[in-house]
Order: structure tokens, then sequence, then C-alpha cells
């Protein structure tokens, strides 16, 4: 591939990833008061607050290749962040347990749904020769997989009859 094909590839990949950080602070603002488990408010109010480190790695990763950090909608975490809508919508008739247990499987496919795009950016950034950005990559890609982590735990804790 041509690298002026690679940088137009890169810069918008990361429109759809700004796009796709505003939908999913909005939703998980959302989330975090939907959650019955303090534990796991804390891990979402934790998300929340790195969404917006990442809205800024991206605009920064914008300034280094002089782009503006307007951003394309993500139609495919569109539907992901639907359906946490709808699971809050019918979560008073859920029980606290299920019903954090679903958050956090909706929350865990929006962290697959963008690790999987901060990682195809990080390859693009690292074709591209651009350390500036790959760094940015890494330490937000570092952060995603620590959340997942954690949420993991508290599902594995939560859904675990042994553990009651």
């Amino acid at each position: 591939m041509k690298k002026d094909r690679l940088e137009e590839l890169f810069t918008s990949d990361l429109r759809y990833v700004i796009n796709m950080e505003k939908q999913i602070i909005k939703a998980l603002t959302k989330i975090s008061k939907a959650a019955v488990l303090p534990e796991l408010k804390q891990i979402f109010d934790e998300q929340l607050k790195q969404g917006s480190d990442h809205i800024n790695r991206v605009e920064s990763m914008f300034d280094d290749i002089g782009q503006k950090s307007r951003g394309i909608k993500s139609k495919g975490l569109e539907g992901i962040v639907q359906e946490s809508a709808e699971l809050i919508d019918k979560s008073g008739k859920l029980e606290p347990d299920v019903l954090d247990a679903a958050l956090i499987a909706t929350v865990q496919r929006i962290q697959q749904y963008k690790i999987a795009a901060y990682k195809t950016l990080r390859i693009y950034s690292r074709f591209l020769e651009s350390q500036y950005s790959s760094a940015l990559l890494d330490k937000t890609l570092d952060e995603e997989s620590l959340i997942y982590s954690k949420l993991t735990r508290v599902l594995t804790n939560r859904v675990n009859p042994k553990t009651k």
C-alpha cells in the first residue's frame, strides 16, 4: 500500500475513533448510573475519565499529522450502545446481580470494539513510522486491557454462585 493511502486510512480511522469515544462517554454515563455494585460503578467512572484522556490523545494525533479532529459516526458502535440503552430501560425488571452482569457484558463488547480499532491504528502508525502516535496508542491499549481485566474479575465474582 502506498504511504499516502495509508495516511488517509489512518486519518479516517482516527475520525471514527474520536466519535466512538464520544459515543462511549455518553453511554457509560448512563451505564454507571444503572450499575448496582459500587466497585462496578467505580470501574465505569474510571473508564469515563480514561475516555476523556483518549479523546485528548486522538486530538493530539490529529495535531501531529496536521489534520482537524472532526469525527465520523461509528455505526458499528452505535448498535452496541443501543443495546446498552435497551438494557438500562429494562433494568428495573432485573435482579441486581443479573443487571450488573449484563452491564459488564455490554461494556466488554464495547471494549472489544475499541481494542480492535486501537490495535489497527497502532499497526498503521508503526508502518507510517510515527513513534508519537504509536506511543499514545500503546498507552491507550494498556488502559483498555486493564479495564477489561477488571470487568472480567467483577463479572467472575458476581456470577459465580460459589462466591455467595
